[in-house]
């Protein structure tokens, strides 16, 4: 009789189970564990979610500008009005109020762009609802500047609405919702492939 491997090899010739027998594996056969086929799934590009970010950022420091301008009339309103306290005091606390409000705005673009950086998909949610209450506020100053026949004031609607579409287009990408993990795989994930069946 004759024996594939030998008389002395697994007792009657054949490798035991379980054992793959010498020079495996054949060729043409991928090694046990390893995915010849299919595609591994790309590192995330974070180039629209950084860009973003960084543009967040930016209007982050804009609106602490504002900040700073609007306190500063507050204080001049005060100090105009000189002995008329009371109406003084309700001037000046529009200007207050305003600033707050940029206040809170300024830390909500700074927060959104440094969650989304982070691979923080809140952060790129938040900068979304920005983005779109920017969108409306663009349109509205641009029909209100319209509206009242004054058509150059429109510019900086029209600057907002454009800068709120970019953010809109950037956040919502698919690049930027895979670089917070809940976007499609751009590739299905690779197969797995187990050992495969030797012929003897």
């Amino acid at each position: 009789m004759s024996y594939p491997y030998g008389p002395g090899y697994g007792g009657n010739g054949y490798p035991p189970a379980g054992y793959p027998p010498p020079g495996y594996p054949p060729a043409g056969y991928p090694a046990p564990g390893y995915a010849p086929y299919g595609y591994q799934e790309p590192r995330p590009s974070g180039g629209a979610a950084i860009t973003a970010g960084v543009f967040a950022l930016l209007l982050a420091l804009l609106a602490a500008f504002g900040i700073i301008g609007l306190l500063s009339a507050a204080d001049s309103v005060s100090h105009s009005y000189g002995s008329y306290r009371s109406h003084s005091s309700g001037s000046a606390d529009i200007f207050y109020i305003m600033a707050a409000v940029d206040g809170l705005i300024a830390l909500l673009w700074a927060v959104g762009g440094i969650m989304l950086m982070n691979h923080k998909n809140a952060g790129r949610v938040m900068l979304v609802v920005l983005s779109s209450l920017g969108l409306l506020g663009g349109l509205a100053g641009i029909v209100m500047a319209l509206a009242n026949g004054v058509p150059a004031a429109s510019i900086g609607g029209i600057v907002g609405l454009l800068f709120a579409v970019l953010m809109l287009s950037l956040t919502l990408s698919g690049s930027a919702k895979r670089w917070c993990g809940v976007g499609t795989p751009a590739y299905p994930p690779a197969a797995y492939y187990g050992q495969p069946p030797y012929p003897y």
